[in-house]
């Protein structure tokens, strides 16, 4: 079982870096699970379901939204640039977190 995780954790990695996210099929959900708790995770990255057994991992855009929103707002109007620039900047640092983590790094 340990090469398994270590399977799902190099995949995830791989992916992550690539694609910014990981998709997976339910009969991982175990491992995936237990690879996120054992990186502490859990509060950084989000699971959804894709339909037809299939998972979605991604990193939780609640981290950073209300953030970015809060940062942008300029005289009571939200600045839309400001708030997509933002919301790219802090999706990459929290990629580079959950590689970072899972990494053991």
């Amino acid at each position: 079982m340990e090469s398994l995780r270590q399977d799902v954790r190099s995949r995830m990695v791989r992916a992550f870096k690539k694609f910014g996210f990981f998709i997976f099929h339910k009969e991982l959900y175990s491992e995936v699970s237990k690879v996120i708790k054992e990186s502490n995770l859990w509060q950084v990255v989000k699971i959804k379901s894709l339909g037809k057994g299939y998972f979605l991992v991604e990193p939780d855009e609640r981290l950073y939204l209300a953030e970015c929103r809060d940062m942008c707002i300029k005289n009571g109007i939200e600045d839309e640039t400001c708030i997509a620039k933002c919301e790219v900047e802090r999706r990459e640092a929290v990629l580079k977190e959950v590689i970072s983590k899972l990494v053991g790094e």
